[in-house]
């Protein structure tokens, strides 16, 4: 079972905020990652966060790139975003674009 709890009190998930939400779906990701690894010993390498910052302030955003830092220690981490702000943040950036003649391509962008 998956609770949510504020000083220790059950919160409905539908109740929390966006900015909630958030926190508790990351630490839900991240959490269920570190259990599966202590539990069956099973190394994942690699969490992916697909458009999750979406409805969040700039502070949450922020937030979101220490946690991913942290991450990077030992693992690789893949983000999917629109926000053109958040992929400033990161040193390497896969773009991808779609043309009417060539469709989608990918280009890798490194930042040093």
């Amino acid at each position: 079972d998956f609770q949510i709890k504020k000083n220790g009190q059950s919160i409905n998930y539908n109740m929390l905020s966006n900015g909630q939400k958030f926190t508790s779906n990351i630490a839900f990701q991240v959490g269920f990652k570190r259990l599966m690894e202590t539990r069956l010993g099973i190394k994942y390498g690699f969490v992916k966060f697909d458009e999750i910052d979406r409805s969040l302030d700039k502070e949450s955003l922020e937030n979101f790139v220490k946690l991913i830092t942290d991450l990077q220690v030992n693992d690789k981490v893949f983000v999917i975003t629109h926000n053109d702000w958040f992929k400033d943040k990161f040193s390497h950036v896969i773009l991808v674009e779609y043309d009417e003649e060539l469709g989608s391509t990918a280009t890798l962008k490194e930042r040093n």
